[in-house]
């Protein structure tokens, strides 16, 4: 109000300071929009002003609106055109920060390397008359970026000579920030010794280092022990964050952390508290971040892999695929995503395609110095390889879990020696999956340890050792809700002509829900989920959730295989259609997209300040 008063009375640097002021406290408040109307307003009238450094407060603050306002690349500009001028003026601090929250944006913009970049310039970083508080920020700002392109090596000496300065200098939240990061790194480079550089700090946050950082603190725990093969700390940590981040009102790092407790409720079998809190996630991310995708998206696609719902998880992945490269994601986010896109290509029986993903992510992890995030693409690797290809994942594998001694590792290692094994001998196959899933069992990753014991099954399924694996493993998946994968132990099972216990005899006529039917028509008339969304006024998640309950209610794995199963049950009489035309996959190996050429960035969101410049913690 005031502002406008200055406006009237033509008073440009009343105006300029009142306008700062304003853009700030609507930062503040989160309303980006409106912050960037008076940030606009205050560098047009500054430009009558005589005083440089007053001209120079206004573009910063404009910058910073615009990063607020998801205006990445003006707001790089912006900010980076204004520190030299600042630096000319020795007010080399701000210089610092301008820099800083550039990077941010570059970094938001996928600019990934030159984000890193400005953070890491020599002449910055010697810059002597910058104070502790600045160059500690501007390591961190290092140690962050480059943990997130799986540089751990320079993370680590950058997260070192922040600490170092936070202490020195008597910034508490700066060194706790710097210890995470350290933490982060060593843990990523294989030491699990890490884990309590991460819990030190979490301790200095909860004695006043910075609320956000005891939240953060919890998700870097909760992030690497799922890797690290320990899922109930996993979840344990998750909890932990998810509660205290409700508490502080820290609603960015709560839905992080609950994207993170749903991969490590999968990993542990419960998938659907897994579900609920994958999609509480991407409920609170859709709300902050209109138009914008979820970062929760890679775990939602893992979930319909989990379950066994391939199909879904497959188109799920092509998706994802078509809008990500590697300089868009954080990296361990694009193993992730590149391993479930595998493992779904290769069980919907595209092997090439699998083959395909598995190199390109390879090719890039091994320009890492990651020793935990890759090793299920390792493990996929091997069961998608041949010859050389697979017999260097395996060797890898057994190379980390001997140097490292992490127990997951070396039960992948075992499952990955399997598959190459049962290419010759189905008997050392079935010893080596039975091995790795008990090791799986022992350390509670019960969703792989029901894979091995399937895949143990399916190496020597003739044998009666091999039916009562088979068995076995549906029962494990028939316990987590995983009924793709029951149904595919079931049609291995009857494939040998091994009897299989009833589940009860279904009509599914009488079984199937009015909605489940109405869907199921309109999946023989050859639509796609996002059609027989539109048609029925429902989002597509949840047509895919009435999917999983058709197949599993028709005893099919596919889209293809319930409309054949459903017309040989008069399901579908009078109904029109034919055949399924929702292949969105193209035929195998060619035209999949494995990683997209560059996409146009999104330049505009609805995320507050305080989400933009911290999503990269």
């Amino acid at each position: 109000a005031l502002a406008r008063h200055a406006v009237g009375a033509a008073d440009a640097d009343a105006v300029v300071k009142l306008s700062i002021s304003a853009s700030r406290a609507a930062r503040a408040a989160g309303d980006a929009a409106t912050a960037l109307a008076h940030a606009n307003r205050a560098v047009r009238w500054a430009d009558a002003l005589d005083d440089a450094r007053r001209r120079l407060d206004a573009r910063v603050e404009r910058g910073i609106a615009l990063l607020d306002a998801g205006e990445w690349h003006e707001a790089a500009e912006e900010l980076e055109g204004v520190a030299g001028p600042l630096t000319a003026l020795r007010a080399v601090d701000d210089a610092v920060a301008a820099i800083c929250e550039a990077s941010t944006a570059r970094w938001h913009a996928g600019e990934h390397e030159r984000a890193l970049a400005l953070v890491t310039d020599p002449a910055l970083r010697a810059s002597a008359s910058a104070s502790a508080s600045a160059r500690a920020r501007v390591a961190n700002q290092a140690a962050i970026f480059s943990n997130m392109l799986a540089r751990f090596r320079s993370g680590l000496a950058y997260s070192r000579e922040a600490r170092e300065m936070g202490v020195e200098a008597g910034l508490p939240e700066e060194a706790c920030r710097a210890l995470i990061y350290a933490g982060q790194a060593r843990v990523c480079r294989g030491d699990a010794e890490g884990l309590i550089l991460i819990e030190r700090a979490r301790g200095e946050a909860q004695r006043g280092a910075g609320q956000r950082n005891e939240t953060l603190s919890l998700i870097c725990a909760s992030h690497v022990l799922l890797p690290l093969g320990r899922p109930r700390e996993a979840a344990d940590a998750a909890r932990a964050g998810i509660e205290r981040a409700i508490a502080l009102g820290v609603r960015d790092h709560e839905l992080v952390l609950r994207s993170n407790l749903g991969d490590a409720l999968i990993a542990t079998g419960n998938l659907e508290e897994g579900r609920r809190q994958i999609e509480l996630a991407s409920e609170g991310w859709r709300a902050l971040r209109a138009g914008i995708p979820s970062p929760s998206d890679p775990s939602e696609a893992m979930l319909l892999l989990a379950r066994g719902d391939i199909d879904n998880a497959l188109l799920g992945f092509h998706g994802l695929s078509a809008s990500t490269r590697l300089d868009r994601m954080e990296f361990s986010h694009v193993l992730s995503l590149m391993s479930g896109h595998a493992l779904a290509a290769l069980s919907a029986g595209h092997p090439a395609e699998a083959r395909a993903v598995v190199d390109a992510a390879l090719a890039a992890w091994r320009s890492t110095d990651d020793r935990i995030m890759g090793l299920p693409l390792l493990a996929i690797g091997a069961q998608a390889g041949d010859g050389d290809r697979a017999a260097q994942c395996v060797g890898q594998l057994q190379r980390i879990a001997r140097e490292t001694g992490m127990p997951f590792a070396r039960a992948l290692a075992r499952k990955a020696a399997a598959h190459v094994d049962g290419r010759t001998d189905g008997g050392k196959a079935f010893d080596g999956f039975q091995d790795a899933a008990r090791e799986c069992d022992s350390i509670g990753m019960v969703w792989w340890a029901a894979q091995a014991t399937m895949h143990a099954g399916l190496s020597d399924v003739e044998a009666d050792r091999g039916a009562a694996a088979l068995l076995d493993a549906r029962a494990r998946f028939e316990s987590m809700g995983a009924d793709g994968w029951r149904l595919r132990c079931e049609a291995a099972l009857r494939a040998a002509g091994r009897r299989i216990p009833s589940r009860g005899a279904i009509d599914a006529r009488g079984e199937l829900t009015a909605r489940e039917m109405e869907v199921l028509l309109r999946l023989a008339d050859g639509l796609t989920n996002r059609q027989i969304g539109e048609r029925l006024f429902i989002s597509e998640r949840t047509v895919a959730r009435h999917l999983i309950q058709v197949f599993s209610k028709l005893g099919v794995t596919s889209r293809t295989a319930a409309v054949h199963a459903a017309r040989e049950a008069g399901l579908l009489e009078g109904a029109t259609g034919g055949h399924d035309r929702d292949d969105a996959r193209g035929a195998p190996g060619g035209g999949v997209v494995v990683l997209a050429a560059p996409a146009a960035p999104a330049t505009r969101g609805t995320r507050g300040r305080g989400s933009a410049r911290q999503s990269a913690t």
